[in-house]
């Protein structure tokens, strides 16, 4: 599938990915805001947020020329490639996170679900759904208050591979996290949780509370940092 088939809001999700790709790779500490705005040049516009603004109400015929920049820029063309099928796209919206109202006003709770469609799957939810929780955990400035929750309904008894994937990207985050399967909890694991993904989770805590769903309390992280 090509560029082409995005629309200016899924083609943006791949930017913005691209762009936090390259933070991770880039050794010389440079923030996201700085590859956002690399990402921007490179296709015409003076910064990110120009860019932003700019697909809001962006003509078709625009951001037909946009698309065949990054399409033949490297190695932003060939990131989207990579990553572009629109299933990809699509499940990262799916995984967008939601507020929700623990009992505790002090707990900020942000409940990403977390399940499979009928149909093609992309070959890798672990991006999307990494992406997805390090959002998650930034929306309130990494705040020791605030709690992600995977809410895992799959068809699977265990947890899919791709979660723990996803949760070992985040390794030294820092993020306040616990996954459900229906009433079973990281906090008190049983057999679904297996030893990769609760380490996977204890290297990407941060220390202090989370609010845990299934027993409706407020618990202590386990952290290896």
């Amino acid at each position: 599938m090509t560029l082409q088939s995005h629309t200016p809001q899924t083609l943006l999700a791949l930017l913005s990915r691209f762009a936090k790709h390259q933070q991770r790779v880039d050794t010389s500490g440079s923030t996201l805001g700085f590859h956002r705005d690399e990402v921007a040049r490179a296709l015409g516009y003076p910064n990110w947020s120009q860019l932003h603004k700019n697909f809001a109400a962006i003509s078709s015929r625009n951001f037909d020329a946009v698309v065949k920049r990054a399409d033949s820029h490297r190695p932003l063309g060939a990131f989207l490639t990579m990553l572009g099928p629109r299933s990809v796209v699509l499940a990262a919206e799916s995984l967008r996170p939601q507020p929700y109202q623990s009992p505790d006003d002090q707990m900020r709770v942000l409940r990403i679900r977390v399940g499979l469609a009928v149909g093609p799957q992309p070959k890798d939810l672990a991006e999307p759904l990494a992406a997805s929780i390090e959002d998650a955990a930034r929306f309130y400035n990494h705040g020791h208050g605030t709690t992600v929750w995977l809410d895992v309904n799959t068809t699977n008894e265990s947890i899919p591979d791709f979660v723990t994937s996803a949760i070992a990207r985040l390794e030294g985050f820092g993020v306040g996290l616990v996954v459900t399967k229906g009433q079973e909890t990281s906090v008190n694991p049983t057999e679904i949780f297996g030893t990769p993904l609760l380490e996977a989770i204890q290297n990407a805590a941060r220390s202090g509370m989370i609010w845990d769903p299934v027993s409706n309390e407020l618990v202590f992280t386990t952290t290896r940092w």
